[in-house]
């Protein structure tokens, strides 16, 4: 049952089975429940079935046409032969031929080398049966060149140009030929020469602290192949007119371009570079700025993420998975020139009507906290709901609030993900409940 078809002709599986009275035969892709019925199939009208029953031998024999065959056709394919007595079943495999083709390597990128560092090409055409590969440079087959910085090393199936452009006339295009009985195709592959990334386009203070700047930042234009690996900035104080002892700090592309530990009320340089695999770029887009006075910390922001979020004039809400408790935890904010002392944590339970919350008097709580950035808020009541405030303190003042909204869950149970010892209590429960009712159940019907 196993045939090997070239793409577009037709392909007939045959499958012949035996039995008393003779069985219907039937086909599927193998994997699948859905057969194909006798006849044409409805789904792809490329497909099919016929069934030849031979009474006096009890045989049945079963064709599957396939016309304009595809690459997709192939695979295996179950044969299913059914009679009241049993049934059968027997795999069977179509495997399409096609030329070669290159279409798994036309979305990428040029290959890149520099300073006479050796490049590969690789070469791999889906083919069946498998291609011949051949490379070629100007029109000419690489393998008659005899050119020493030119060398063809075969991988099994892949064939590898291995090139060191020890001249310039190495960056150019290489052409990969890959040839079967079926037919040929070719692909073109391009050697470029590397170069370091050219000047940072823009670069501009978005928020600015006593001891912080966080910039934005327009990196270089580049070419696909050779993306930007980091980005680095020098500063020193603006008066400092030697740039070999500014400091140093370098980001990946992806991550916030801040620089801390900067001085309250003082005048800074900056300059921005870009990198890549060859290097770093030039220095450029010069920034001064100066950094304010020592001032109240910046708002902590808390790390929970909401379930609702809220125009931005009003809190954010949260869920607890907890109808008790909660842990609330926050970020370390920026001091602005004097050491963070302690944070205060205060939470009322309230409602919100009309747009306006309204606090439950008597019932907040306060809290000072000297060393971490969590507190565990406990003793909390069940689907309710808490106004959340904490502030950061230092010697010269509060931050500005940061404000949560938390909302607790309904009843004794654990709705979340943890490592409660509250979760197999709630399965133990939730299993005895329906126990239960199935035991009502059965005491009202007998």
């Amino acid at each position: 049952m196993n045939i090997t078809v070239p793409e577009g002709q037709e392909a007939v599986l045959a499958c012949r089975a035996f039995g008393r009275p003779p069985p219907e035969i039937t086909f599927r892709r193998y994997g699948t429940t859905e057969e194909y019925r006798v006849g044409l199939q409805v789904s792809d009208d490329r497909i099919v079935l016929d069934m030849q029953e031979n009474a006096e031998r009890s045989e049945t024999i079963g064709n599957l046409r396939i016309s304009q065959l595809d690459k997709t056709d192939d695979g295996l394919y179950d044969c299913i032969a059914r009679n009241p007595g049993d049934v059968a079943y027997k795999v069977g495999h179509i495997t399409v031929e096609y030329k070669p083709n290159f279409d798994h390597l036309k979305a990428l990128p040029p290959v890149y080398t520099w300073e006479q560092r050796p490049a590969n090409l690789s070469c791999f055409a889906q083919a069946i049966p498998n291609a011949t590969i051949e490379w070629r440079w100007n029109d000419r087959r690489v393998a008659d060149l005899y050119d020493i910085n030119m060398k063809i090393e075969e991988q099994g199936f892949r064939s590898d140009l291995i090139i060191t452009p020890r001249e310039h006339r190495y960056y150019t295009s290489y052409k990969c030929v890959a040839t079967n009985r079926l037919g040929r195709d070719e692909h073109v592959m391009e050697l470029r020469e590397a170069r370091i990334p050219e000047a940072v386009a823009q670069a501009k203070p978005r928020s600015v602290s006593a001891t912080s700047m966080t910039f934005d930042i327009i990196p270089p234009a580049f070419e696909k192949g050779l993306p930007i690996t980091a980005m680095s900035v020098q500063y020193k104080e603006e008066f400092n007119p030697d740039w070999n002892t500014a400091m140093n700090r370098t980001w990946s592309p992806d991550s916030p371009y801040i620089v801390e530990g900067l001085r309250p009320q003082t005048s800074y340089s900056f300059r921005f570079a870009a990198r890549n695999v060859v290097g770093l770029g030039p220095w450029s887009a010069y920034v001064v700025h100066s950094t304010p006075k020592r001032s109240e910390p910046e708002t902590p922001k808390t790390l929970h993420t909401p379930i609702q979020e809220e125009d931005e004039e009003d809190d954010a809400i949260v869920a607890s998975p907890y109808a008790d408790h909660f842990e609330l935890r926050w970020n370390v904010p920026v001091d602005n020139g004097e050491p963070i002392n302690f944070y205060r944590v205060k939470f009322c339970p309230g409602s919100k009507v009309n747009g306006v919350w309204t606090e439950l008097e008597g019932a907040c709580l306060e809290e000072d906290i000297t060393t971490t950035t969590h507190y565990e808020m406990r003793d909390l009541q069940a689907d309710t709901y808490y106004r959340i405030e904490l502030l950061a303190h230092n010697a010269i003042g509060f931050s500005r609030p940061a404000h949560l909204l938390l909302k607790t869950a309904r009843g004794n149970y654990y709705y979340g993900s943890g490592n409660s010892s509250d979760a197999p209590w709630s399965s133990i429960i939730a299993g005895l409940m329906l126990i239960a009712t199935f035991n009502s159940i059965h005491h009202q019907r007998s």
